[in-house]
């Protein structure tokens, strides 16, 4: 059966991908000698919130200044990369980007749980959830900013 995404899934979704992403650099981009103009070489810090939570606008304009993009631009690639993904996924396809990581949907088992409000066994009925795995060199530059 095909999964359906509501909003709050897909924007659950957006967010995570968005900080694997994000944090991939520290939350500051590095940019490219090549995209970078000769009268400009220095490097904006991504906004975040009070928890370290970086937002899909400033997101968004890190991308478009990193590309040499327009926000418009940048907000259409990343939104069509965001769907692709996700139909992907879905579709039970992996997606495997080579020194980041890969996103796969992954079957859960039916099980017994328990109802913490009452302490009542039920029955949890097998379901398939998308799963990140992150490279090697992703994890690596996760802990060198530890």
């Amino acid at each position: 059966p095909a999964v359906q995404h509501t909003p709050s899934m897909r924007t659950s979704f957006f967010l995570m991908l968005a900080s694997m992403l994000v944090s991939v650099r520290g939350f500051a981009p590095v940019r490219s000698r090549a995209l970078m103009p000769a009268a400009r070489s220095d490097v904006r810090m991504m906004a975040t919130s009070a928890d370290g939570t970086v937002k899909k606008p400033d997101f968004i304009a890190a991308v478009a200044e990193k590309a040499g993009m327009s926000k418009t631009d940048a907000e259409k690639v990343l939104n069509a990369v965001h769907e692709t993904l996700m139909d992907s996924v879905a579709d039970n396809k992996r997606v495997q980007f080579i020194g980041f990581g890969t996103f796969e949907p992954r079957e859960r088992k039916a099980r017994t749980g328990r109802n913490p409000k009452t302490g009542e066994e039920i029955q949890i009925k097998a379901s398939r959830a998308p799963a990140f795995s992150p490279s090697k060199k992703f994890k690596d530059m996760v802990n060198e900013k530890m």
